[in-house]
């Protein structure tokens, strides 16, 4: 009797190879998440002239001026920030880190980009390209 009953519960489950592909599916998507976001800094503390990068329990502490450019990555919600970075450090010559969400998000640029810009410009870094 239990056979019987295990055959026709079974029935109602779509394949197996429907299962696998669905688990395997979810899996690829998980993994892909983690590899998308293993770039990111877990911090970014801004000290006035100065910027508190930690990433997996390294912190270090990087000067304005040492800062070549800033960019937003598109396509990434919340807004990615990149960081290009004159000299390599521990973590590359490239940051990036999850800014901040503002209320207006959405409606132009995003506060931290545009204030990292113009302090980063006063301290002799980044420069704005004409054209």
């Amino acid at each position: 009797m239990p056979a019987v009953y295990w055959r026709v519960v079974r029935a109602d489950f779509p394949d197996d190879q429907v299962l696998l592909a669905c688990f395997a599916f979810f899996t690829l998507l998980c993994v892909g998440q983690l590899v998308s976001s293993w770039h990111l800094a877990d911090s970014v503390d801004d000290l006035g002239d100065r910027l508190l990068v930690r990433r997996r329990g390294v912190e270090i502490s990087i000067a304005l001026n040492d800062i070549e450019r800033v960019s937003k990555q598109w396509f990434k919600n919340p807004d990615h920030i990149a960081l290009q970075l004159r000299r390599p450090t521990v973590f590359g010559s490239r940051i990036v880190f999850v800014a901040a969400m503002s209320p207006w998000h959405g409606f132009g640029e995003n506060e931290i980009l545009v204030d990292l810009r113009r302090r980063i410009g006063r301290a002799g870094g980044w420069r704005p390209t004409s054209g």
